[in-house]
């Protein structure tokens, strides 16, 4: 059996791979690499956040229908590591249980800890709903507390489990503990959360409604401070020294392209009278920023804590190139997981966790190769296309010793789990949108060492056939649906929305002529007048100016209409019940 190695590079839209700077392009080994495997050009992603869409990679099935904006793949029956661990592969995977559940490394024989544990998620992204609701009735409902318990307990094992191998310095957590800045805080840490779990146990829904009132003046919040002190990044002074000067001049460089590129006034006065003058506003100061904004100039001023948070992709390649090798030298096959945050957590261009002088060099040298020469001309943020250039080169090594140890005898996929717009072109008044098609749109390559041959599939997907398709190749399942699609439906309930009936339900039907994106509560029917946007991509790429007003004249609406009512109906009914759905699912 050939060795696997799956790669999801966080936040990776298709549009870096058509991106160039001036004539060069941006990632040239991708698009080499996709000339020559599987590669879906119309795939797209079911959500639009990393914890949601990761239902849909690793579970093959749809977010909204398993709870997976809050829980995860806690109710996902098998993923794709009981598939492969079942077909005797040796499962391998990296692991951050910032938004990762402990249910992703189920059926995973070996992981590694990509960062420090963080209790920040589960308020941000779950316990604010119960923060806000607790304020109005002081008191939640038996099946919201039920919820609350689920979340906490798994916060205070997954927290508690990851101290104990920090302490014990155990293989899960090689590429973590260098940014560890005292072991003296992880102990104390530890011996502090059991003080707190023995308090849960005294009072759970007393210890819940403590959490929920004091929030960030919570003791939970206070040690989670103390936990993620980290050593300050390595090599940084030398970093500037090295680079700033160039990085200056290259400011002023794009200073001047971007100045070129003129304001579209009848954009933002069309938004001015179909939005409001608010709204008009909001894209004016867009405009100021993206131009304004000294992306290469401060770019080591901006390095921060925020920017070691995950380990980066080099070291995760050299961990995961000698774990496969070794498994591979035993005659053992295995599937590798690999997720990747350097290009979205934040825009990145080199290793900052990385100690080695000459391979920082080497990564300066490629990305800087974009900058050099007469023409630096792009649309966007450039420190996205070097980010993508530094990536592109990160995973061409990785690669290449693969190719070389493994004898050319591999499978290597490449794919993103959500896009994000973060070219800012065009300015728009919210940097995100969770309809927009750059964050669904992306890419997903299957290289196959035993047949490099390119096939293209331009038929609208998304990532789960793209899953299903490499689980068929591989012999883990005997039949492959074949693609019957003209468009495909996305939903998004928001992160951490702890149940489908309380919040709008957005819908996005994307073909290969529109955009159409509709939002309805599920107790009520819905209704012509809950589409909201319609963009035309053939005509308006950019998605600039909404139809909607025109929705009488659009021929297609009646059919996608009927698409969103009918599943709307679908979701409202198997609303019902939700929370014990969920809990009883997660018990089980």
């Amino acid at each position: 059996m050939k060795n696997i190695i799956f790669v999801t590079i966080d936040a990776f839209c298709k549009k870096n791979l058509d991106l160039k700077v001036g004539n060069k392009m941006v990632t040239p080994f991708l698009n080499d690499l996709k000339n020559k495997s599987i590669y879906f050009n119309q795939m797209y992603s079911q959500a639009p956040y990393t914890e949601a869409s990761m239902v849909n990679i690793l579970g093959g099935e749809k977010t909204l229908d398993s709870g997976g904006y809050l829980f995860g793949n806690g109710n996902v029956g098998n993923t794709l590591f009981s598939h492969y661990k079942k077909a005797g592969f040796k499962t391998l995977s990296t692991y951050s249980p910032y938004v990762y559940s402990k249910a992703y490394i189920r059926e995973v024989d070996e992981f590694y800890y990509s960062r420090l544990y963080s209790v920040q998620a589960l308020f941000d992204y779950r316990f604010y709903w119960y923060r806000d609701k607790i304020k109005d009735k002081n008191k939640l409902d038996r099946d919201e507390y039920d919820v609350c318990k689920i979340l906490l307990e798994e916060a205070f094992e997954t927290w508690m489990l990851q101290c104990r191998k920090l302490l014990q310095k155990d293989k899960e957590t090689k590429l973590i503990i260098d940014n560890v800045e005292a072991f003296e805080n992880i102990k104390y840490v530890y011996e502090c959360l059991n003080k707190e779990k023995e308090e849960y146990v005294k009072n759970e829904n007393g210890y819940i409604d403590s959490v929920l009132k004091k929030w960030k003046k919570h003791n939970l919040w206070q040690l989670d401070v103390l936990y993620n002190k980290r050593k300050k990044l390595p090599l940084l002074d030398w970093l500037k020294e090295e680079y700033q000067e160039k990085l200056t001049v290259c400011q002023k460089r794009y200073y001047k392209v971007i100045k070129r590129q003129s304001i579209d006034w009848k954009y933002i006065i069309k938004k001015a009278f179909n939005t409001g003058i608010v709204d008009c506003i909001k894209l004016v100061r867009r405009y100021y920023m993206y131009v304004s904004n000294n992306y290469l100039g401060s770019y080591f001023d901006q390095l921060d804590e925020n920017s070691k948070i995950e380990v980066s992709m080099d070291k995760m390649f050299k961990e995961f190139s000698k774990a496969i090798i070794d498994n591979d030298k035993m005659e053992k096959s295995c599937f590798s997981y690999i997720h990747v945050q350097d290009f979205h957590l934040p825009s990145v261009f080199h290793s900052v966790d990385s100690t080695d002088v000459d391979s920082l060099k080497e990564e300066f040298e490629v990305v800087f190769e974009l900058l050099d020469g007469e023409k630096m001309d792009i649309q966007g943020n450039i420190i996205a296309a070097l980010s993508a250039r530094y990536c592109d080169f990160k995973l061409q090594k990785f690669f290449e010793e693969l190719k070389q140890e493994l004898k050319n005898d591999f499978i290597f996929v490449v794919t993103a789990d959500h896009g994000y717009p973060c070219y800012e072109m065009p300015p728009r008044e919210k940097i995100y949108n969770q309809t927009y098609t750059e964050a669904f749109h992306i890419p997903m390559i299957i290289y196959n060492s035993e047949n490099e041959r390119e096939e293209r599939i331009n038929k609208i997907t998304t990532n789960i056939d793209g899953i299903n398709k490499l689980k068929f190749m591989t012999n883990v399942v005997e039949r492959y649906p074949k693609y019957k699609k003209d468009y495909v439906l996305i939903e998004y309930a928001g992160p951490g929305c702890p149940t489908i009936n309380e919040k709008k339900i957005w819908y996005t039907i994307i073909d290969k002529t529109y955009r159409i994106s509709a939002q309805c509560m599920l107790n009520k029917k819905f209704e012509y007048n809950d589409i909201v946007a319609i963009y035309n991509l053939e005509e308006d790429p950019e998605e600039k100016y909404n139809l909607v007003k025109k929705i009488s004249k659009i021929q297609e609406i009646k059919k996608y209409h009927s698409i969103f009512a009918s599943r709307h109906k679908y979701l409202a009914k198997y609303s019902e019940n939700f929370y014990k759905k969920m809990i009883h699912g997660l018990k089980e």
